[in-house]
């Protein structure tokens, strides 16, 4: 059985130039920040700074996602119940740049080669920023788009 990580890694993978079959099987709700006012009855569509959010459970995002453009998309985040950091750092090779904890949420800011999109915090390169607590996990690429 594929991991939570893993499917949602293949997601991110494909918003880089290779085109990396998708296969999502796994549950939790992502969200798409794009510059696209995607109108679906599927999903969530919320206009923010100059983009928009597209939020979409897992139930759907087969069917949503071959609708939406990938050009149009700036990043991607999803939340998910199960996540084991040990096997995410080893199969992505996610160099570990640096902790923050607020409150009870620790982020953690990392970056893989594996992913062309980064962004700089602090000097370095980042591209995965994950953030744990008691709840969930998130991961975002290149940054967590919604609140944590």
């Amino acid at each position: 059985m594929k991991s939570l990580v893993s499917i949602f890694l293949a997601l991110i993978i494909l918003l880089t130039p290779f085109n990396t079959k998708l296969d999502f099987v796994n549950t939790g709700t992502y969200y798409f920040y794009t510059t696209e006012n995607f109108q679906n009855v599927m999903v969530t569509n919320i206009k923010s700074g100059q983009g928009y959010i597209i939020s979409c459970d897992s139930d759907k995002i087969k069917e949503v996602y071959p609708l939406l453009d990938k050009k149009q998309i700036a990043g991607i985040s999803g939340c998910f119940d199960n996540f084991d950091m040990d096997s995410f750092t080893k199969k992505y090779q996610l160099q570990i740049k640096f902790y923050e904890q607020i409150g009870d949420i620790t982020f953690i800011y990392g970056y893989t080669k594996q992913l062309e999109k980064y962004v700089v915090v602090d000097n370095e390169r980042i591209n995965i920023q994950i953030a744990k607590n008691q709840y969930c996990t998130k991961i975002g690429y290149p940054l967590i788009l919604d609140s944590a």
